[in-house]
């Protein structure tokens, strides 16, 4: 099974990388018992692991030759460790998810070196932040379950943008609208039981179980296709979600991944994120 990410958009300036300098942009490819599949991350001279595979990447670390680093969704926690070769340009390990015990292999190498810190700027991402938000408003107008932790995903995008520039009042307020979402009880949860309550009592009435559950259906669709549009990288959770519903999806074909060495034009042209997502649609690729 091929997972699709939106990597994040990083600006710098290749150069030949130095001995054992782990700086710079790199391709990864995960291997598991169901499947595989290849995306893009980000180092930067701090340090810092930026980008996405199958989720948004919240820790991670270098240590002399040991690597480590983390990515989370709202279904799924990833913990990747191994280790990295003596001149900083591959690496590999294995990597054990909160939902599959069996442990999984990985395995990058670098593609684009630079010695100097991404060029991004604040602007950029407050720009981020501010796309998520308003993404983040519109799924929670949906009181389903699935649109309430999709809501909550993008804030954790927004509140990662606010951590990187240090904009500790938003990065607050951001944790407190994660927080009423995602507590026991909160918004989520109210949701849920809202649904399931919604579910009994259409059980309850054969003749209008068929109409209820068809109109259910069509809005879960309508909105995994608004998300996919809107972010290609969803795909596979907007499926789910609507599959979690007891609907079948009224989308069959997965986007074909974007080709590597577009990621790489756009990542050198620093193109902004909604710059590559107007390219996503028009090359009708997502990755």
């Amino acid at each position: 099974m091929r997972r699709t990410i939106l990597a994040l958009v990083l600006f710098s300036v290749p150069t030949i990388a130095v001995a054992g300098d782990p700086f710079g942009q790199w391709s990864i490819k995960v291997r598991c018992s169901y499947g595989s599949g290849s995306y893009l991350f980000n180092i930067d001279e701090n340090g810092r692991f930026k980008g996405s595979i199958n989720g948004r990447i919240t820790a991670g670390s270098i240590s002399g030759g040991s690597v480590q680093f983390t990515t989370s969704n709202f279904l799924n926690s990833v913990s990747f460790s191994g280790t990295i070769s003596p001149d900083g340009n591959s690496m590999s390990g294995q990597y054990s998810q909160s939902t599959w015990s069996a442990p999984c292999t990985w395995a990058a190498s670098k593609v684009v070196a630079y010695r100097q810190e991404p060029r991004t700027s604040d602007n950029e991402y407050r720009k981020d932040a501010a796309e998520a938000i308003q993404i983040a408003k519109e799924m929670a107008k949906r009181c389903t379950y699935a649109d309430q932790m999709a809501a909550a995903d993008q804030l954790q995008r927004a509140a990662s943008a606010y951590r990187s520039i240090g904009d500790q009042r938003r990065l607050t307020q951001v944790n407190a609208a994660i927080t009423k979402i995602t507590k026991d009880g909160g918004t989520a949860d109210q949701c849920r039981q809202k649904s399931t309550s919604s579910r009994n009592k259409v059980a309850s009435s054969p003749k209008s179980n068929k109409g209820s559950t068809s109109a259910q259906c069509k809005k879960a669709n309508d909105w995994a296709l608004q998300l996919i549009r809107s972010h290609p990288d969803q795909t596979k959770f907007a499926k789910d979600s609507v599959e979690q519903l007891g609907c079948k999806p009224a989308f069959s074909a997965m986007p074909t991944s974007c080709k590597l060495k577009d990621q790489i034009r756009w990542q050198r042209q620093g193109f902004t994120e909604a710059q590559i997502a107007r390219e996503k649609r028009r090359l009708k690729c997502s990755g």
